[in-house]
């Protein structure tokens, strides 16, 4: 099985221990798969935690998933930025840039993309997503 790419959405299906991703978080407990994510994803989830559930909660979350399993992209290298640029062109209406900086590592990673994003559902890409409806 291919290590693991969380989106912020996959992220807070994560923290929100929603059952589609159990078989997922035991292959990461088990050590049998990576799961990565990258500080652009954190930003993201910490925005729109404070936004929708308080200050609180987005702390206790940006907290939680730093001091977990996770691996966290701490920076975007220059061909990771290029790829990101090119996919955000490429798809300029259906993705934003955290999206296209999320495909470009996950692919770069060679991971399964975990997301909640519908337009990263109908992308082209051979990266593998696994989309979640929410």
């Amino acid at each position: 099985m291919n290590d693991l790419y969380f989106d912020t959405g996959a992220l807070k299906l994560f923290l929100l221990g929603d059952n589609r991703l159990s078989s997922y978080n035991a292959n990461i407990s088990s050590n049998k798969v990576k799961a990565y994510t990258s500080m652009v994803n954190m930003v993201e989830l910490y925005y729109k935690t404070m936004e929708d559930l308080g200050t609180q909660t987005a702390e206790t979350w940006y907290w939680r998933i730093l001091n977990s399993d996770f691996t966290i992209i701490e920076s975007i290298t220059p061909p990771i930025g290029v790829q990101a640029g090119k996919l955000k062109v490429k798809y300029k209406n259906t993705l934003s840039i955290v999206d296209s900086i999320s495909l470009a590592l996950a692919s770069e990673l060679n991971c399964v993309l975990l997301t909640t994003d519908g337009g990263l559902k109908s992308i082209k890409e051979k990266t593998r997503t696994v989309h979640f409806e929410i």
